[in-house]
């Protein structure tokens, strides 16, 4: 089915958070993204008779970023951060829909997440205990592991959230994950650059496809907000002068 098929047609009313946001969104394109949306609007229970589904477990913000997705095609994180305007709050957003695009089974959103997620990694520095504690959330697979040793490569050279109070927002696996791989290695001014990674190495390593599914080109799911760190293309010449990114 063709974007331009998808939005025509019945609409499905969604009322989403505590303040029963409503929105009226074509059914069509609802059902071609979402295993949970196509299962509850085309099903025999009261979602597929009545046509209107309550999330009042989700974020409006969360289903506003969702549903702009859905039009667009990508995360403009221009946007998002216009409505998160501090650094904290606009990354803890894009964990956010991690986590609600894996609960809804929207794994082209998931995928674009992710890719976002890692572009403002890269250009802001250490990733915050509560990402980490989120990651930890999702389903334990090859995708997470993936994520997961992203971050604690990061740890491992720039952090020093091990060695402090801090410790007791980490989830104990990500602890000793850390703690196993740093017995006896001092820090590093070495960085994992996942910008660096093949576009087919980081497709097949931090997305979810099926076969013969295309990837989304990275270049569309990108952070373009406050830079904190050196980037790749500053520090080629003279690695040594990166400087090692903030702890946040």
């Amino acid at each position: 089915m063709s974007f331009r098929d998808s939005i025509s047609g019945p609409v499905a009313r969604i009322v989403v958070g505590s303040q029963a946001e409503e929105f009226l969104i074509p059914k069509k394109i609802l059902c071609a993204s979402s295993t949970y949306f196509k299962a509850a609007l085309t099903g025999q229970f009261m979602e597929g008779n009545t046509q209107k589904i309550v999330l009042d477990d989700t974020d409006a913000e969360v289903f506003r970023t969702f549903v702009a997705w859905l039009y667009q095609g990508h995360l403009k994180s221009s946007e998002i951060g216009k409505v998160f305007t501090k650094m904290d709050d606009f990354e803890d957003h894009v964990t956010s829909m991690l986590l609600f695009a894996d609960m809804r089974g929207v794994p082209d959103l998931l995928n674009d997440a992710t890719t976002l997620l890692l572009d403002y990694l890269e250009k802001t520095g250490l990733a915050r205990s509560l990402t980490i504690q989120r990651v930890y959330m999702l389903p334990d697979d090859f995708w997470r592991s993936m994520l997961v040793w992203l971050l604690f490569t990061e740890e491992i050279h720039f952090g020093s959230r091990i060695k402090s109070d801090d410790i007791h927002q980490l989830p104990k696996a990500f602890i000793v994950k850390v703690l196993q791989e740093t017995f006896g290695i001092e820090q590093q001014d070495i960085r994992m650059h996942a910008s660096r990674f093949s576009q087919s190495f980081f497709c097949s390593s931090f997305h979810k496809h099926g076969k013969g599914e295309n990837c989304s080109p990275r270049a569309l799911n990108y952070y373009d907000g406050p830079v904190t760190v050196l980037l790749p293309s500053a520090i080629v010449e003279n690695p040594s002068k990166k400087r090692k990114t903030a702890q946040r």
